[in-house]
């Protein structure tokens, strides 16, 4: 008539027919429950440390200098930077030019006063007009591979959030003074920057998606001289 001993509280299941003090020496009888706390714990701020990581990539892109190099020691890539911020660029990574690829700013603030920065520190300062929302004229294409070609390295160009105009420049800047493949060259203009490829931003991929189809026609792979030569006479805008 007497009742079968129940588990004490806080054991498992399976030390239902054993008493605590029938434990080995040194064992916890917490401690799978321990190991999976500390488990969920170590998860749970790797997961904090990368939303953390994430959301200042996001900021750094969305709302600061969009700062990166594309070639190290010759080329580099950012968003419109302060006076401060651009002589900093400039002194600590030799930038012997800066291409403003908003076009002339004429008495604009921003315009005035980098062209003053750049020139100060005798540099050379360069004006090619490209949008983020459609695609370059044929003329200013030309122009862009043009100042490539003749500007003193390194150089840094710039658009105002550093996303899509800089993400192009640097995809041609890649394809004809390197020998990165095309796809990789490509990825300058991504989201890693700030770029995303729909809606009017998509015409910036639609140029090399062209380039792609006109190699392809000529059963030719991409070499920068190729690009030359499809830039000078066969790109033109579509409407």
């Amino acid at each position: 008539g007497t009742a079968a001993p129940t588990c004490r509280a806080g054991l498992p299941s399976a030390m239902d027919n054993a008493s605590v003090h029938d434990l080995p020496v040194g064992t916890n009888a917490h401690a799978p429950a321990q190991r999976r706390g500390c488990k969920r714990f170590w998860l749970w701020g790797l997961a904090c440390a990368g939303l953390a990581l994430l959301g200042w990539e996001v900021f750094y892109v969305l709302a600061g200098t969009n700062f990166h190099c594309i070639a190290p020691g010759a080329a580099y890539r950012s968003a419109q930077l302060s006076p401060d911020w651009l002589g900093q660029v400039i002194d600590q990574h030799g930038i012997r030019t800066v291409i403003n690829l908003r076009g002339d700013g004429h008495d604009s603030p921003w315009y005035v006063n980098e062209r003053q920065t750049v020139l100060e520190r005798g540099g050379h300062f360069e004006n090619v007009m490209l949008s983020a929302g459609f695609a370059p004229h044929h003329r200013d294409l030309r122009l862009l591979m043009k100042v490539l070609d003749n500007s003193p390295r390194p150089v840094l160009f710039h658009c105002r959030n550093g996303s899509d105009r800089s993400g192009f420049a640097a995809t041609i800047y890649l394809l004809l003074y390197t020998d990165t493949p095309m796809d990789e060259a490509r990825q300058q203009l991504s989201w890693r920057y700030g770029h995303v490829a729909f809606g009017r931003s998509a015409c910036l991929q639609d140029v090399f998606d062209q380039y792609k189809a006109w190699l392809l026609s000529r059963e030719i792979e991409h070499r920068p001289e190729h690009l030359r030569d499809w830039i000078m006479r066969v790109y033109r805008k579509r409407a």
